[in-house]
């Protein structure tokens, strides 16, 4: 189990999620708005996968939260360095230690990750998005 300090509004201050995930996170993002009463959480890790979590708001409630268990897991070609919501949490995208960047738009609770758009390359490791 991982676990991930998340940063939220000045008010709140930190909040820590603990994931179900073997290997260490490498990076995460929190989707801004609540949909369904909960927010999403993405992943990547070193095992080139990036997992999304339905993150409802008592998760973030108490000392011990519960484990969030992956709604949905993809593979990439290499290890996810950053990933990011759009402001409306339309698009995901994922940079890697190739330089390539995924990106998705759209997800639904049919398809979590939503449809894949166009991968964008650079000659090194993708750090920012």
């Amino acid at each position: 189990m991982q676990v991930a300090r998340i940063p939220m509004s000045q008010d709140e201050g930190e909040a820590v999620v603990v994931v179900q995930q073997r290997n260490p996170i490498t990076s995460f993002a929190l989707s801004q708005g609540m949909q369904h009463r909960s927010r999403k959480l993405v992943t990547t890790s070193y095992d080139n996968t990036v997992s999304i979590y339905d993150a409802p708001a008592d998760c973030f409630a108490g000392p011990e939260p519960p484990p969030l268990v992956a709604k949905a897991q993809t593979q990439l070609r290499a290890a996810g360095f950053v990933v990011c919501f759009s402001p409306d949490s339309r698009y995901l995208a994922v940079g890697m230690s190739t330089g390539e960047i995924r990106a998705w738009v759209d997800p639904s609770p049919t398809c979590p990750f939503g449809r894949r758009l166009t991968a964008l390359a650079s000659a090194s490791s993708a750090f920012s998005i």
